[in-house]
């Protein structure tokens, strides 16, 4: 299963540690490098944060990390890095991030909608 995963070569790894947020707090993280080659195994493949193979590490600090980064821009920075002078592939790699965590949020915000429905017409059924 090693043969699948997808790590960080030595080279990519030296491209993009600079821009990563120095501010740890809390407890232990996991590797950056580790976590940074879990979510691209995911984007990848295109598996849920679940089923992230164990060699990663924890499927929820993987996704906790992926989220929090997104959210303070520093997935844009890593891609206008990797991307270099090379607009079109920046915009290829900040969009591909984007349509995946769009369609991750309408896939959970669909599940979710699909048991409050369920729930709904259950008591419904039940009241009559």
């Amino acid at each position: 299963m090693t043969g699948e995963l997808f790590w960080l070569s030595d080279t990519q790894w030296e491209r993009i540690k600079a821009y990563l947020p120095s501010d740890r707090r809390g407890s232990r993280r996991m590797d950056d490098r580790r976590v940074i080659s879990a979510i691209v195994h995911v984007l990848k493949s295109g598996c849920r944060w679940s089923e992230c193979p164990e060699a990663y590490g924890s499927p929820t600090a993987i996704y906790n990390r992926f989220a929090r980064w997104a959210r303070r821009g520093i997935w844009d920075t890593i891609f206008r890095e990797l991307a270099g002078e090379d607009q079109a592939e920046l915009q290829r790699l900040i969009e591909a991030n984007r349509v995946e965590a769009r369609r991750r949020s309408r896939r959970l915000a669909a599940r979710i909608e699909g048991a409050n429905r369920r729930s709904a017409y259950s008591q419904l059924l039940r009241d009559e």
